[in-house]
């Protein structure tokens, strides 16, 4: 096994800090020198080839988040099949949030931080804009609502909703209950909505049914793994993504090697193989 021994940084967030102030220490925790980048980085205009720039990273930068958003949806699995269930709506919830900076990023939309939460429409703008004026937004809350903005109307996990919920909003709330609100995991028993897949067999059963029938993404007893499945599903089509061509060889056989694990062929129809 190979440890990591370091990290990488959201590459878009590092290359905008560059051009806007190039003696910048993200880690500087100065409230003078953090508010002076920050009225900076307001005033900011971004020129036609830094754009170019942005949106080269933020392509690499959306393929790693798809893969962050794999990862944690057969973490999501895996725990399911070992009774986990209160870590893997976590898991699950997080799958939705990865592939939310996915589809940003991939449409050109930056996101960035400069004490608040900005972002960049690279095909429509030169300057940052707050995301919102009146909140000071975690990256999860920003996230969110920015996507929203761009895609409430045309997205297809917002053409629906669970328990009259927008979806995303159902998911992030079960991730609350069990992360924030209840006192303990419920181990060995779970929620309602991880009914449907008690077992690896359900949960090949019932992924089959969702990728056939995406109205069954909405029902609240499929949503949970239904939900992450349609958004995997509309981002590979609309965007042709090969994973061959976007990831090492060792992350692509890692992806297909889970989804052997579990039996989940129907996926790699959309893998643009």
């Amino acid at each position: 096994r190979i440890m990591a021994t370091s990290f990488k940084r959201n590459r878009t967030q590092q290359y905008i800090e560059s051009e806007i102030d190039p003696t910048y220490n993200p880690l500087d925790d100065d409230s003078s020198r953090m508010k002076a980048f920050q009225q900076k980085s307001e005033l900011f205009m971004f020129s036609t080839c830094q754009k170019i720039i942005i949106r080269s990273c933020l392509k690499q930068d959306a393929y790693d988040y798809l893969f962050s958003a794999f990862v944690s949806f057969f973490n999501g699995i895996q725990n399911i099949c070992e009774n986990n269930y209160s870590w893997s709506t976590v898991e699950l919830y997080y799958t939705m949030f990865y592939l939310f900076r996915t589809k940003l990023h991939l449409e050109g939309i930056a996101i960035f931080r400069a004490t608040q939460m900005y972002y960049l429409d690279t095909k429509n703008s030169d300057k940052i804009r707050t995301i919102d004026k009146k909140k000071h937004l975690n990256t999860h809350e920003g996230t969110i609502k920015l996507f929203e903005k761009f895609f409430g109307k045309t997205d297809i996990t917002y053409t629906n909703t669970v328990e009259y919920n927008i979806p995303i909003e159902w998911m992030k709330e079960k991730r609350e209950i069990v992360n924030y609100l209840s006192v303990e995991f419920l181990e060995p028993k779970f929620f309602p909505y991880f009914e449907k897949f008690s077992s690896a067999l359900k949960v090949k059963e019932s992924t089959i049914k969702i990728i056939n029938d995406n109205s069954f993404a909405f029902q609240e007893e499929f949503a949970i793994l239904g939900l992450p499945l349609l958004l995997f599903k509309e981002i590979l089509v609309d965007y042709n993504i090969n994973v061959h061509k976007i990831w090492a060889h060792e992350k692509t056989d890692y992806i297909l090697s889970k989804i052997d694990q579990y039996g989940l062929d129907d996926i790699k129809s959309y893998l643009c193989m």
